[in-house]
This record gives C-alpha cells, structure tokens and sequence, in this order.
C-alpha cells in the first residue's frame, strides 16, 4: 500500500470495496434475505481476486532478495 510504485487500480478497488460493504445503499438491499448478501459477497469476492491477481504480478516484477537455502542455515557439524 505504501510503495508509489506499486499499481493504484487494485487499491482502489479494494478500497471501493470496503465502501460498498458500509454503504447503507446496495445494488440488492440487505433486507431481502440472502439475495441481499450475495451483493457484498460478490463484489469483495471480485476485488479480493483482482488485489491477489495484481500482487502476483507486482511480486513477479519486483523480486526480494534471494532467500537463502534452509540446508545453509542448519550448522551440519557433529
């Protein structure tokens, strides 16, 4: 979130998604039973798969030090 390098869209969108949660108006109004949900369920389902799809492409673009091997950190003498 903090890194101006990072792309804007996917946080918005989770942004407008946390909105839309609290918005008192829906697309669907809560008080219809299920129907009502499934809005919300729907809209923080496409904005939480489009923040997971837009980190995997950011991690892939900016990649961390290398790890290094576990093997290497274990001390192997008796």
């Amino acid at each position: 979130m903090v890194d101006p390098t990072a792309d804007w869209k996917p946080k918005l969108a989770i942004g407008l998604a946390v909105l839309y949660l609290i918005w008192p108006i829906d697309l669907v109004p809560d008080l219809a039973p299920i129907l009502g949900w499934l809005d919300d369920i729907g809209i923080t389902t496409l904005a939480a798969a489009y923040l997971l799809h837009a980190a995997n492409l950011y991690a892939a673009d900016h990649p961390r030090l290398e790890r290094k091997d576990e093997n290497q950190d274990r001390d192997t003498s008796v």
